[in-house]
């Protein structure tokens, strides 16, 4: 194992257990729904991507 892969490796088991809590559930089953012959095909993460915004992002947002 590289030591990139060990420094990646914590934040990708964080987006999981993060991924997997029910606070986090009810909006992936919500977009799913919506979904309805799955041909999306995009991971949970994929899909919440639209709808987190980092701090970065929000100061470059105009007032």
């Amino acid at each position: 194992m590289k030591m990139s892969d060990a420094a990646v490796r914590p934040a990708v088991n964080e987006d999981e257990a993060a991924l997997a809590t029910p606070f986090v559930r009810c909006p992936v089953r919500r977009i799913r729904a919506q979904e309805c012959y799955g041909s999306w095909g995009k991971s949970d993460a994929t899909l919440l991507a639209d709808f987190i915004v980092t701090r970065k992002q929000r100061r470059a947002i105009p007032p």
